[in-house]
């Protein structure tokens, strides 16, 4: 009866579960990786690949159809195994299979190695990869030869697989099988030092060896697994892949020490073996060898209970090297040199207890949860930071973000489970976990959208631990081990014990990095590893690592000037003060080289010059302190910066205040950065109040400083003074203890100038290296005031608050004449109290010392380089001006005092200070002259930058006051270029008379009386002149007029220039008046008909003739009795021609003149061949009277024209005979001295005169 049921069950055939595998393992290097993987977790510390071109013994067996009898003599396990003895890879390790081993390799997809966390292939899938080379897969260990035949067609029974005991008989029954792996043994036998190498299982034979047979393509096209197919040379290529990431894949293994790669082209078997590279660690000798070696395993003895460890995290780290030979090159070399090359690297691991991982995970599965979190992190050092490449030879290499060449550029990090992953992380570096891998080892496990307590959830929680936790602390440690000098012998200051087992020889090539260290920060990172630059970052500012660098080891004292410490380049968070190394760069190079000295003397922050990269994270970690104005002002704090070079100081306080000046003024208080013209720093301070004992002084002009000399100035060619000035002058907004020099600093710049009895004084001037005050010995005037001074009884004060009195002056009354104050002069656009008779009064109150202590308030201590100034009655006065040095000092100071009042508002009553000293400085060759306001109204001041040169020349030696006035005391004095029309007539006047004027002892000295003698000599009038010319083209109407009183107009003698006013000149009538008077009065008389300039301004101002009534009035008349005969006539005959509208009463005053002339002026002129003889024309007898004789007519040139003389002499009027007898009593007289001396009396004409004088008004005058 059949059964009721039948088998149904779900199968897989072996060959399509490889098949699918081979379709997760990608074909390449991997392949070697795997078989490396089996010889790490079996403890084998040698791995070499064999790579045979030989076709073996029993190859040629299946070539032709043989017999069964033929088949025996193949020594192959089965016949159908002979087409697998062709070329092949072999596989070595040093290392036995053991029962577990064996067991486990026959499992696909379920290691036994599952549970054990140390091991790589955990997995069991990662061997099925050599499935890509071959269908047959054979090896020996521990005396046993193992086949695996996934198809069954090639081993006996159709088995899938078998395992054969080596034995002497077994292995010469099957030494066709056994040939491929006898030649390997051989020459692995032959490195380890026997003569004749044993075979396969013989006890001299220690380690496991795979031969992957090569599939060829007619193979291939009947296998179920793979059908490609492989020829030796493809393979070639493959494991020069293998080489040249092996220096690489022995970073994270536990056991493996060397890995060899070698080759036989030759298909003859007697051929020898070539090497086509090798990688073996490279340590200083067996000792070194062995404690790298436990290094190595600490880990996985932890995981293995081997050492005693309270569960908490163990951390280890070494600088190991490899040295490399053939086709075995550093990952990114692309350099091809056949000789060794070596690579080193610093490897850091830590393993950390995951019983925090188990707490928050619900009965995980032992088995699937390792008791360790394990973590490694490989940074590269050569030849990537060898010496060539740190320092770069080439200029342009420093123009990256940091001055360093980029050594890791061509440096690609990857992700290790102790193997490499197919997972490129992004970072500097190589990093290793134990991570939960996928299966095929291409990627960590992914959370899903299964539950939270699902596997798939459960292993990618765990990656995220490694990723947050474990991974970033192992980076951290790594970078301290580097930081602290663990390939710096003798000054390594790690955190934990380390050791280099780079040999010296070879450690003496790896450089100190330095700012290389930058490189290999964690900037940015891709895929699982992106947040690994975070968290290293907060690590390692958690845990205060001294991971900064600052720059070279710099020997530095205490105050930064001598050699005393050593100043390590690597500083921990709390003593950094970070900066962007482009922001850095773009700093001043003061401002850098200061913060640098600073810090570094200071021991308490140095700057660190962060990488643009980098700052973008490191911003965001708490405890990091960036360089800021805020940081850098409080770090500042306490520094000793005096000593600072002012230029350093500017840069300071320019980035404190920054951006651009507008920072918090509050940063700056208790520095001392204030850049002072003493060349020293002063401190800010807080000023609380309205005045600052350590206020420092403000002005645009340093030369300020000499109005202040015991005070302190900010330099104004500093930068700070430019920030500051917008905000300072401000100051509502300033708190700082700087002020400006504005109104208030008015008064002490007055008392630090001008000694107080000066005041209301005009003129201050230096003759002779005394000081002259208004003509006066200045010690006069000194005692004065101090008598004053002792006698009020109260304190005299320095200077008036308004005025009221002035010392020296008279007492404060009114004017005993009774007259109202004298209203205020207006000139300019200012207004003045001018009184020309009088000084202004001044109350004593209002002087006092300016240093004198207020009442009520309390006294404040003297600052100790300022200088006190005395207070006491009769104590010498704080401003001394008694020699020409002082005095030159004293005019300096007054120049500079203009400048300051030029600055200060023009609402401020600066002017109205200043009015009454003699402030002005005036520029003299002669002495050294100081004067008022006043003084310089009423000396017309005149200034230097109206006139060129040749000008100001010809004003100085006429004798006029120049100055440099600034714009308001221009404004205030109204100077303008047409004043000189003003001051030159004062200076003529000063200047006195001409070279050739008339003296009285000269004949004819009475003719000049009452002329004005302000005569300048005609060549150097020539010059004024053209002065007045120029000026006259832009003068304004009311200036044309002055130029009247100017001696700029030429006389008919061509000698000298006179004005055009009564008195200094003669301006006739007519041309006829000009030859009659020419004789006597050239040097007076105008030239009308001049030319050049003087012409020209004759033109200009319409100078005409005078009026003949004025002219004999003003001129005529008081001479007349002067004139000689023709000049007389002359007189007569105009004195007719203006008819008799003279006589009559109640006419103008030059009538009158005229007429009292005519009739009292002895106006008749005898000319009879002896001296002159004069009479009134009342003492003579009309011609028309011919009763008496003849010699009482008058002459005859009097009576022609009759009419004249009748219209003249008549009104006089003329007398009778008896009025002869003055002239006979003369005649009597004269007479009598002839006979007395013998000789004719030879009179003085003035003698005559006042014989002839007459009584009359005019005469007295004369």
């Amino acid at each position: 009866m059949e059964p009721l049921w039948k088998e149904f069950a779900q199968k897989e055939d072996l060959t399509v579960r490889l098949r699918n595998i081979l379709q997760d393992y990608a074909f390449g290097p991997q392949i070697f990786r795997e078989l490396l993987q089996n010889a790490d977790d079996a403890g084998a510390s040698r791995f070499a690949l064999y790579a045979d071109n030989v076709y073996h013994e029993g190859y040629e067996v299946r070539a032709v159809e043989a017999s069964p009898e033929a088949m025996k003599g193949h020594r192959l396990l089965d016949a159908r195994l002979a087409s697998w003895q062709g070329p092949g890879i072999m596989a070595f390790n040093n290392a036995l299979f053991s029962e577990d081993d064996f067991e486990g390799i026959c499992r696909v997809g379920a290691s036994i190695k599952q549970s054990d966390h140390t091991k790589i292939g955990r997995y069991g899938l990662g061997f099925n990869a050599t499935y890509h080379l071959t269908d047959v897969v054979s090896f020996v260990s521990n005396n046993r030869l193992c086949i695996f035949d996934p198809h069954r067609a090639h081993l006996p029974s159709n088995l899938p697989g078998l395992q054969l005991v080596l034995t002497d008989e077994s292995r010469k029954q099957f030494s066709a099988q056994l040939a491929p792996f006898n030649d390997v043994l051989a020459a692995e036998a032959q490195k380890t030092g026997p003569v004749e190498a044993p075979g396969p299982g013989s006890p001299g034979t220690s380690g496991t060896l795979f031969r992957l047979p090569l599939r060829t393509e007619k193979l291939a096209a009947n296998s179920s697994i793979s059908q490609l197919s492989h020829h030796f040379h493809d393979v070639l290529s493959l494991l020069q892949d293998f080489l040249a990431s092996a220096g690489e894949v022995l970073l994270f293994l536990q056991s493996v020490e060397e890995v060899e790669v070698h080759i036989r082209e030759d298909t003859s078997s007697s051929s020898k073996w070539s090497s086509l590279g090798s990688v073996r660690i490279h340590t200083a000798g067996p000792a070194a060898t062995t404690k790298l070696r436990k290094e190595r395993q600490m880990l996985k003895n932890l995981v293995d209970d081997k050492i005693e460890q309270d569960r908490k995290a163990l951390r280890t780290g070494f600088a190991i090297a490899f040295s490399l030979h053939g086709a075995a090159r550093p990952s990114g070399d692309r350099h091809h040199s056949a000789d060794p090359s070596i690579t080193a690297w610093l490897v850091a691991a830590r393993a950390e207890p995951a019983e925090a991982f188990h707490k928050h995970r619900s009965n995980p599965h032992p088995s699937n949860v390792p008791a360790f979190r394990l973590g490694a992190v490989a940074i590269p050092l050569l030849p990537w930071f060898g010496r060539s490449e740190v320092e770069p030879e080439e200029p342009d290499a420093q123009q990256s973000d940091l001055p360093i060449d980029r050594p890791l550029s061509s440096f690609k990090g990857q992700a290790y489970c102790f193997l490499p992953l197919s997972l490129t992380t992004g970072l500097p570096v190589h990093i290793s976990a134990n991570f939960a891998v996928t299966a095929n080892r291409r990627d960590l496990w992914r959370r899903s959208d299964d539950q939270e307590s699902s596997e798939s959830n459960l292993r990618a929680s765990w990656n995220e631990a490694l990723l947050e936790k474990t991974c970033p602390k192992v980076y951290a440690d790594a970078l301290e081990l580097l930081a602290g000098g663990l390939l710096r012998p003798g000054q390594c200051k790690l955190p934990y014990k380390a050791d280099s087992f780079i040999p010296e020889g070879l450690q003496l090539q790896v450089p100190d990095i330095g700012r290389g260290l930058w490189s290999l920060w964690p900037s940015t990172a891709k895929g699982h590893f992106s947040e690994i630059p975070r968290h290293v970052s907060q690590e390692l500012v958690a845990r205060d690592a001294a991971v900064f660098y600052t720059g070279d080891d710099l020997v530095f004292s205490a105050d930064g000037t001598s050699a005393s410490e050593v100043v390590p380049p690597f500083r921990n968070s709390k003593s950094s003060l970070l900066c962007s190394s482009r922001s850095f760069d773009t700093l001043k190079p003061e401002l850098r080289s200061s913060i640098s000295r600073l810090c570094l003397a200071g021991r308490k922050r140095s700057p660190v010059q962060v990488p643009r990269s980098i700052c973008g994270i490191l911003s965001e970690v708490k405890g990091t302190t960036w360089l800021e104005p805020l940081s850098l002002a409080n770090m500042l704090r306490g520094f000793n910066t005096k000593s600072m070079p002012l230029q350093e100081a500017d840069a300071l306080v320019e980035y404190i205040l920054s951006p651009e000046g507008k920072g918090s003024l509050s940063l700056l208080h208790g520095l001392a950065l204030c850049p002072l013209l003493s060349g020293s720093l002063g401190t800010f301070l807080y000023r609380a109040g309205a005045e600052s004992l350590d206020e420092f002084l403000w002005a645009e002009d340093a030369d300020f400083k000499d109005l202040f000399p015991d005070r302190d100035f900010v330099d104004p060619a500093s930068s700070t003074f430019r920030l500051l000035k917008p905000r300072v002058a401000n100051s509502s907004n300033s708190n700082l203890n700087i002020q400006i020099l504005g109104p208030k600093a008015l008064p002490e710049v007055l008392a630090n100038i001008f000694p107080p009895f000066w005041r209301c004084k005009s003129e201050v001037a230096l003759a002779d290296g005394k000081v002259l005050i208004d003509g006066q010995p200045q010690e006069e005037l000194q005692k004065t005031y101090a008598q004053m001074k002792e006698q009020s009884a109260k304190p005299m004060k320095g200077y008036p608050k308004g005025a009221k009195s002035c010392p020296g002056s008279r007492p404060s009354q009114k004017v005993a004449t009774g007259r109202k104050n004298k209203p205020s002069k207006k000139f300019g656009k200012q207004t003045l109290d001018f009184d020309s008779g009088q000084e202004d009064v001044y109350s004593d109150d209002d002087w006092t010392e300016s240093e004198e202590a207020q009442p009520g308030k309390p006294d404040t201590p003297d600052k100790s380089d300022t200088k006190t100034r005395p207070t006491q009655p009769g104590a010498s006065f704080c401003v001394k001006v008694s020699n020409a040095t002082e005095m030159n000092v004293t005019v300096h100071r007054c120049e500079l005092l203009w400048k300051f009042v030029e600055g200060l508002p023009d609402k401020s009553n600066a002017m109205q200070q200043l009015q009454d000293l003699p402030c002005i400085p005036v520029l003299s060759s002669a002495q050294v002259r100081l004067m008022s306001c006043q003084g310089a109204h009423r000396q017309h001041l005149l200034s230097l930058e109206d006139y060129t040169a040749e000008e100001v020349k010809l004003l100085s030696c006429l004798g006029c006051f120049l100055a440099r006035p600034t714009k308001k005391l221009r404004t205030f004095l109204g100077i303008e270029r047409a004043s000189a029309l003003n001051a030159l007539p004062k200076a003529v006047e000063r200047m006195g008379p001409s070279g050739n004027s008339v003296t009285p002892n000269m004949p004819g000295m009475r003719m000049f009386l009452g002329m004005k003698d302000l005569r300048l000599d005609i060549e150097r009038a020539r010059p004024l002149q053209r002065l007045v010319v120029s000026i006259l083209r832009s003068a304004k109407k009311r200036d044309v007029e002055k130029t009247m009183s100017l001696p700029v107009f030429e006389t008919r003698g061509g000698k000298f220039a006179v004005p055009v006013s009564p008195g200094a000149s003669i301006v006739a009538p007519n041309e006829e008046w000009d030859e009659l008077l020419h004789e006597e009065f050239k040097d007076f008389l105008l030239n009308l008909d001049a030319d050049g300039d003087g012409g020209h301004l004759i033109r200009e101002l319409g100078i005409q003739r005078s009026n003949l009534s004025e002219f004999l009035a003003r001129f005529c008349a008081p001479r007349a009795g002067l004139f000689n005969q023709k000049l007389s006539v002359h007189f007569l005959e105009s004195v007719a021609a203006l008819g008799s509208t003279i006589w009559r009463k109640n006419v103008q005053k030059d009538y009158v003149a005229i007429a009292t002339s005519c009739e009292e002026a002895p106006v008749v002129v005898f000319n009879d061949g002896r001296d002159a003889r004069r009479c009134r024309c009342s003492e003579l007898v009309d011609p028309e009277d011919v009763q008496v004789t003849i010699a009482m007519h008058p002459p005859r040139e009097y009576c022609s024209p009759v009419v004249a003389w009748q219209d003249v002499a008549r009104q006089c009027p003329m007398k009778f005979q008896s009025v002869f007898g003055c002239f006979h009593m003369f005649s009597v007289l004269f007479y009598s001295c002839t006979l007395r001396l013998g000789k004719l009396p030879t009179f003085p004409s003035f003698l005559l005169t006042e014989q002839l004088r007459w009584p009359c008004h005019l005469w007295q005058h004369l």
